[in-house]
């Protein structure tokens, strides 16, 4: 026999995940001046809390593990991937990318016959 899906339930917690999420992209701001490695510790510790605040709420729960899989990703950012952040917010696309001066895109598109023959029909 199928196991029914309680939808509201999988909604509850999508939409906790979420803005718990949301919420430790948003606590970046204020903390802006604070060592990221101990910025990341607070949100999983947050995080961590928050659940046991209202241990009946699903929601809560939820929330506070979106804050702590956020705060997982920063620490591990902070410690493990110096150069790029594995969420690719604040990349720098000079490191990234290699030199921007390396390349040169002048004149890309500028050769109309660069592409002549392809789509014509021809007989041979």
């Amino acid at each position: 026999m199928a196991k029914k899906f309680d939808f509201k339930k999988i909604g509850i917690r999508v939409g906790g995940s979420v803005a718990g999420g949301v919420v430790g992209r948003f606590a970046d701001k204020p903390l802006a001046n604070m060592n990221p490695k101990i910025r990341s510790i607070i949100k999983i510790g947050v995080g961590a809390i928050l659940p046991e605040l209202a241990p009946k709420s699903d929601f809560l729960g939820s929330v506070g593990a979106g804050l702590t899989g956020v705060g997982g990703a920063d620490l591990f950012d902070t410690m493990v991937n110096k150069t790029v952040p594995v969420s690719g917010i604040g990349t720098d696309f000079d490191m990234a990318l290699g030199a921007t001066e390396d390349y040169d895109v002048n004149g890309i598109g500028e050769d109309e016959n660069a592409l002549s023959g392809i789509g014509e029909d021809e007989t041979y």
